[in-house]
């Protein structure tokens, strides 16, 4: 049976006694108010314990929005100092007006408050831009749809590079759409003033090969690998192909074999940073023409152009020196046969040239005078052989004869009486090619 406490039920009395259900009903009985001051303890107890867990977890909601709102600062601060200006609206929200940040206003020169509407950004812009500004951020707004645009301001001072796109910083969330405008006023007008210099150069290049095929010289261009890359009309006529495009393809050279030619030419002038000249007979057109070939470095290094070169036609020199060895030939013959001396000395003051009569005259050996001795060894053999008069000062004298050869205009006529008593009329005259003539009478 179960045992339950008794508690009066007059609730007059001080004393009374009621049943409570977890008393023995054999014990002493619990006044009320112990009971209700039990309940209230426990009441306050459980409040404060929730009291406390609540204070609690509002500290860490308070630390989270701290830190968000530190985060949402620094990230407002960096929009503000970044270089581009932004119109971003919440994506799907057709009646989103839309904000800007202070450096799209900056951009534009307004004050900040006077970009209160997306339409105060597009009557800054040209009317054709603006409106076309206007049918992108419509799409983007509706679609999505990314773009990107140049545009310029109404006075035509700025130029700005205006791209659209929607983002979404957290899944399944609408994002934003937004509009950023870059300036790239400086790089358009760098961009344009290289294009005006590209066009330039680009005209100057046909004008300087026009003027290169109009030379009847042949004029090459070889790249790094000494590969020749450009060539004339010359050129090409010169080893025979149809076109300077068809040389270059088939990479043929003016002066083609062994001995330094061609790319070794070529190769010599690049590492010695200075031009290189040589001659040799080409066939040119069917003809054997003598050509001096002259390579020499051009551009700086890494750039495509790297050696030049030119061939001349020196075929005609090469008659005239060949028609006037003739004549000096024939003309030796005669002076050969003449019973006055004849001695030339060339510019460099040696023998070119002497008959017999010179030799037997002043007792020279011939072999010796054919190893082209100079002007003053002659003089240091005569006065050895005792051939020459003496004079007190020898040194002086030879120096004086040496100066003949720069200041004689007009011939020099002069008696020499040598130590064997007999008189020489010596005549002194400039030679047409250099250098001096001397003539000797007995």
């Amino acid at each position: 049976m179960q045992r339950q406490a008794l508690i009066p039920a007059d609730k007059s009395t001080q004393s009374a006694f009621v049943l409570l259900p977890f008393m023995d009903g054999g014990g002493a009985g619990v006044p009320p108010i112990e009971i209700a001051l039990g309940l209230l303890a426990f009441a306050l107890a459980g409040t404060g314990w929730l009291a406390f867990n609540h204070w609690r977890a509002l500290g860490h909601v308070r630390k989270a929005f701290i830190a968000e709102r530190t985060r949402a600062e620094r990230f407002a601060a960096v929009l503000a100092a970044a270089p581009s200006g932004f119109w971003a609206w919440r994506a799907g929200d057709a009646d989103d007006g839309g904000y800007g940040g202070g450096a799209l206003a900056q951009m534009l020169t307004v004050a900040p408050d006077g970009l209160a509407h997306f339409d105060d950004v597009l009557v800054l812009l040209r009317r054709e831009h603006g409106t076309e500004v206007r049918d992108l951020a419509t799409r983007l707004r509706a679609e999505g749809a990314t773009f990107v645009l140049r545009v310029e301001t109404a006075d035509g001072r700025r130029v700005f590079e205006a791209r659209g796109r929607r983002t979404t910083a957290v899944p399944d969330a609408h994002g934003e759409d937004s509009i950023w405008f870059r300036d790239v006023t400086d790089a358009v007008r760098e961009a344009g003033r290289l294009v005006e210099r590209s066009t330039a150069l680009g005209v100057e290049n046909i004008g300087l090969r026009q003027i290169l095929d109009g030379l009847q010289v042949p004029v090459w261009v070889r790249g790094a690998d000494m590969n020749i890359i450009y060539c004339n009309r010359a050129y090409a006529r010169a080893v025979e192909e149809v076109a300077p495009a068809a040389a270059v393809a088939a990479g043929k050279e003016i002066a083609p074999g062994p001995g330094g030619w061609g790319q070794g030419l070529a190769t010599e002038a690049l590492a010695a940073k200075a031009p290189v000249t040589r001659s040799r007979h080409l066939v040119v057109a069917g003809q054997r023409r003598l050509s001096e070939i002259t390579e020499f470095p051009i551009g700086a290094e890494g750039s495509a152009w790297r050696v030049a070169g030119i061939a001349i036609d020196r075929g005609d020199t090469d008659e005239a020196r060949a028609e006037l060895a003739r004549h000096m030939a024939a003309h030796g013959a005669v002076l050969e046969k003449l019973g006055t001396g004849i001695v030339i000395f060339g510019s460099d003051t040696r023998v070119v040239f002497f008959n017999a009569a010179f030799a037997a005259m002043w007792g020279l050996n011939p072999d010796w005078l054919h190893e082209a001795p100079t002007h003053g060894e002659l003089l240091e053999d005569l006065r050895a052989r005792r051939m020459y008069p003496e004079q007190n000062d020898f040194q002086d004298f030879k120096r004086h004869r040496q100066e003949l050869f720069t200041s004689l205009l007009d011939t020099h006529e002069e008696l020499v009486h040598l130590p064997d008593e007999r008189v020489m009329r010596v005549v002194i005259s400039p030679h047409p090619q250099g250098g001096l003539m001397f003539t000797t009478e007995d």
